[in-house]
Parts: C-alpha cells; sequence; structure tokens
C-alpha cells in the first residue's frame, strides 16, 4: 500500500517522529504544550532556567 502526500507533509511527519522518539523528548514536548494551551508558557531568563528545562542540571 502506498500513500500520497505533499513533500512538505511528509518532512513535518517525519520531523515529529524523530522529536517523540525519545521518551524523554517527547515528555518535554508535551509538557511545552500543556503550559502554552494553558497559558502558563514562559521564555527562560536565567542560564540555571535554561540547565533545568534542557534537564543538564
Amino acid at each position: 500500500m502506498s500513500v500520497h502526500m505533499p513533500a512538505d507533509d511528509h518532512e513535518s511527519w517525519q520531523e515529529t517522529s524523530y522529536l517523540l522518539r525519545s521518551p524523554a523528548n517527547a515528555r518535554r514536548l508535551r509538557d511545552a504544550v500543556a503550559r502554552d494551551k494553558d497559558g502558563s508558557a514562559t521564555v527562560p531568563t536565567t542560564s540555571a532556567e535554561l540547565r533545568a528545562l534542557s534537564g543538564d542540571e
């Protein structure tokens, strides 16, 4: 079976698949989407906040 889709859609699908492959990265992305949806998304302003977000504490 083959599926035909625009190249841009296929590239987006591949990128999403790649980003969600790692359970830790998938969790971070889900958390970020949830923060954005509930309006609590913030931009980190300190290097300590950036390290905490990256999991490199």
